[in-house]
């Protein structure tokens, strides 16, 4: 990912784990081999709903060149277009 990706995702950080819903853009970013099946385990075993999506997005900002618009396409895939906006205007 490249460093202007992450900088929108950290400018975002806040505003990302409040409004992501971490289960249905897990499968996307599978299907999308973004993410392994062990990857999504990681995710799953963290407790809260917060804390799926800051696993989550620590994981898919490893993901390589691919990941961050793979990561808006998944929103806007999975009903959260408007996340999908604001990470494409913070670039």
């Amino acid at each position: 990912m490249e460093h202007r990706h992450r900088e929108a995702i950290r400018k975002n950080w806040t505003f990302l784990l409040e409004n992501l819903i971490v289960d249905e853009l897990m499968d996307f970013l599978i299907s999308h081999s973004i993410l392994t099946e062990n990857m999504k385990e990681e995710v799953e075993i963290q407790r809260t709903r917060r804390e799926k999506a800051t696993q989550l997005l620590f994981i898919v900002q490893k993901r390589g060149p691919q990941a961050f618009q793979t990561l808006v396409d998944g929103l806007k895939e999975c009903q959260m277009g408007f996340i999908a906006e604001r990470l494409e205007q913070a670039v």
